[in-house]
């Protein structure tokens, strides 16, 4: 059987085989404490884009929140607003942060509120700095999904180094972060004669996020021949801010949604946290042994 992880953002500048490497041995811990033992004649591949996403995110000239103001521009464009939408619902869904908070970044200097202002958007980003992940990270992480997401040349190029590690075999593929938008939209441009995906596994997903869903190309529902989607998520994770639940990201059949991951990292997002959880090895070895 064929497993390919699907990477998420700031992996630039690694070794893709090292990288592939330490996922695999975050999972191979995982099934060691479990008990479990390596199926045999498990293929593992893990597709490299981050180089190709950090350069083009450099050609299109995405700055992060303080590099836009350096630049002397005030208003949000119409082409940036996902970014803004992503940043705004996960403010919104921080029940200790409020916009007074975001006022207070202001430090009582006048200033024009509403998230259509970059300098207003920036102090949510400051005022996100009270979560474990932190608003520096959260900046960098919205700013990578918007360029994926709105260049077409972009998600274009990111789509085809995944799309061709997906084997013309039944594979397992388990995806991580911005890794699990890719994964989606590659799996759901499958013919539906292509091989089954016994288990289609998303961890640390933003998916759940109104504002990345409601901008997904295509017509949303499971993708062909996926035999069963499990997505895990740590509640405390501010990038998989909602369950992949009937409320958030309502697809027939259901996505089996699993959010009782204790990520152990410090900001509740990392892959290694996620690939500790029990249950999310157990459902991977199950399904590379079906």
């Amino acid at each position: 059987m064929k497993l390919i992880f699907i990477h998420g953002r700031s992996q630039g500048g690694k070794d893709a085989e090292e990288l592939r490497l330490f996922w695999e041995g975050c999972l191979d811990k995982s099934f060691r404490d479990a008990g479990l033992v390596w199926p045999a004649n498990v293929d593992i591949a893990l597709p490299f884009y981050a180089d190709d996403l950090d350069r083009m995110v450099a050609q299109v000239n995405a700055p992060l929140l303080t590099g836009i103001l350096l630049r002397g521009e005030q208003s949000v464009t119409t082409q940036e607003s996902l970014r803004v939408e992503m940043l705004r619902e996960i403010l919104d869904a921080q029940p200790n942060i409020s916009d007074a908070d975001v006022l207070a970044q202001f430090h009582g200097q006048p200033v024009e509120r509403g998230p259509q202002n970059w300098p207003w958007v920036l102090a949510m980003v400051r005022a996100l700095d009270a979560t474990p992940l932190g608003g520096d990270a959260i900046d960098q992480i919205t700013r990578d999904v918007w360029v994926y997401m709105t260049f077409n040349g972009v998600r274009a190029k990111i789509d085809a180094i995944v799309n061709a590690a997906i084997p013309t075999e039944p594979c397992v593929v388990v995806a991580h972060s911005l890794g699990t938008i890719v994964a989606y939209n590659v799996v759901s441009v499958r013919a539906a004669a292509s091989p089954s995906i016994p288990l289609f596994l998303t961890l640390g997903s933003p998916l759940g996020i109104k504002a990345i869903s409601s901008r997904l190309p295509g017509q949303r529902a499971v993708p062909p021949g996926v035999a069963a989607w499990f997505n895990a998520r740590d509640p405390r994770d501010v990038v998989a801010l909602y369950p992949l639940d009937h409320d958030h990201f309502n697809l027939a059949p259901p996505i089996e949604d699993y959010s009782k991951v204790s990520n152990f990292t410090s900001n509740r997002h990392s892959i290694e946290g996620y690939l500790a959880d029990p249950l999310v090895a157990r459902r991977i070895h199950t399904a590379l042994t079906a």
